[in-house]
């Protein structure tokens, strides 16, 4: 990864795991026991409420202590020995120590996204008896479906809690943290974090499926065999050209029309020669810049939408993973860019596995900004070999048009995939003249931009974000063959 900070160890991990989970932990006692504040010093157990308990408690049996000398009085001792009596059973069940130790399992640490996965916890306390309160947090992107996330009550018998539920997860990288386990006193005078790493990772990747191939024809192509017309005379099964038959060549390709036999005539056999078809070098680079997809109260501030990929984005990076299945199952060599943020970049490779590799990528692709990274004439070349298909899935904003030329210029083709965001945002907004009219201009000035890219050889497939991304790639690789023999 080019760009970005190095990664954590896993020790590290496990201290910020561990570390997360006391906080939690304070978290979900104050919810147990209706605090508003977390405690004000980290070595203290009391809540604000057990705290307001305890001093309330302390002020009773003094003020009795008080009173009943300076009355010489026996009831208000009375009065104060039961309260000390009650803080005294209260610091006796402080004092006995519970340990918990917890594991995690899953049914599936990497499935598409919509998925179901089955979570199952079981933690081990050491004792039984105390009152507890666990909760398991879900990651943002999963849906709950069966089961239960807590537990608050007493430590059975058998000193084990198990919960097991079932979730689906949308596209991303979840983590499930370490759970959350508080032991709270029965007189609610004190609590205390019970730390339990238990934490597990699912990857839940785009979900795809694409058949078919795009006829792009790069300027150069690689030696290993593939689907891309080579231009150059080999094993195919297109029709090249013609020659003149020579010792070795197989008899199966003898062109017995275009040979002359006869009296009067010189024999000649004439052998047809095929197109060969290679693999290519495709560079995948999907745009995370955060200013050119729809923001702010269309649905930028939707946590529920960005989680479940319903935003332009979220179509985006599936023509993405779209686009990576159809090249890699072609046999072209591809590699794939995040650009607009720090740089996340996944080298070139052939098969199922880079395919994979691809996914995993983007199944943690999020919107970012970059102040060195606003532009696409930022992009970093060095990372393509010269002559690379370079296919960009974006929006575009009209600032682009001018850098997609450049590219072009310096010699890559370029392809740009599309979502469309007037469409999509057209349906979120209200009905009224003023959109209409704004929809129209919108669209002009993207028809200007298009007709200007076309014009030096940048092909634009553009696609409705709401329709399937495989229709739309089988139509505008047929208008781009069409297109291709005038450029």
């Amino acid at each position: 990864m080019v760009g970005a900070p190095p990664a954590r160890t896993q020790p590290a991990n496990d201290m910020i795991d561990r570390a997360r989970a006391r906080g939690a932990a304070r978290d979900v006692a104050d919810r147990v026991l209706g605090r508003s504040e977390p405690p004000a010093g980290s070595d203290s157990d009391l809540t604000p409420r057990a705290r307001g308990r305890t001093i309330a408690l302390t002020a009773v049996v003094a003020v009795a202590l008080v009173a009943g000398t300076a009355i010489r009085s026996p009831y208000p001792f009375a009065i104060a020995i039961p309260l000390i009596l009650y803080a005294a059973a209260s610091i006796r069940r402080r004092s006995r120590a519970v340990s918990v130790e917890a594991d995690r399992s899953v049914s599936a640490r990497r499935v598409d996204a919509g998925d179901e996965v089955t979570v199952s916890l079981t933690a081990r306390f050491s004792a039984d008896g105390a009152c507890i309160a666990l909760s398991d947090v879900l990651p943002p992107g999963a849906e709950l479906l069966e089961g239960e996330t807590g537990y608050r009550g007493l430590i059975p018998e058998n000193r084990s809690i198990a919960l097991s539920y079932r979730v689906r997860l949308d596209r991303g990288i979840h983590r499930f943290a370490d759970p959350t386990i508080a032991r709270v006193d029965g007189r609610l005078l004190w609590t205390r974090a019970l730390g339990a790493p238990a934490h597990a990772l699912v990857t839940a990747v785009p979900r795809v499926s694409v058949r078919g191939n795009f006829p792009i024809r790069p300027p150069s192509t690689n030696l290993y065999p593939g689907s891309i017309r080579s231009g150059r005379a080999g094993s195919g099964t297109d029709f090249f050209d013609i020659r003149e038959y020579r010792s070795g060549d197989p008899l199966r390709h003898v062109n017995w029309k275009a040979s002359s036999f006869g009296p009067g005539r010189t024999p000649q056999l004439v052998i047809n020669e095929y197109e060969e078809e290679r693999a290519t070098d495709i560079g995948l680079i999907l745009d995370v810049r955060a200013g050119v997809y729809p923001r702010g109260r269309i649905e930028g501030d939707d946590p529920a939408a960005v989680a479940t990929g319903n935003t332009l984005f979220g179509r985006a990076v599936i023509a993405a993973a779209a686009l990576a299945e159809l090249f890699t199952a072609n046999g072209n060599r591809v590699g794939m860019l995040l650009y607009g943020g720090p740089l996340r970049w996944s080298d070139p490779g052939y098969g199922k596995y880079k395919r994979e590799r691809i996914l995993d990528r983007l199944a943690g692709a999020r919107l970012e900004e970059h102040g060195a990274f606003g532009e696409l004439g930022r992009i970093p070349l060095h990372l393509f070999r010269r002559g690379t298909q370079l296919a960009l899935i974006s929006p575009l904003v009209p600032e682009d048009v001018e850098d997609l030329i450049r590219l072009r210029a310096r010699g890559y083709r370029v392809l740009v995939f599309r979502p469309d965001p007037i469409s999509w945002e057209e349906r979120m907004l209200p009905r009224s003249p003023y959109l209409e009219r704004a929809v129209r201009i919108a669209r002009m000035e993207y028809a200007c931009g298009r007709e200007q890219l076309e014009r030096n050889a940048v092909f634009v497939a553009e696609w409705d974000a709401e329709s399937d991304i495989t229709a739309t790639i089988a139509s505008e690789s047929r208008r781009f063959a069409g297109w291709r023999r005038f450029r």
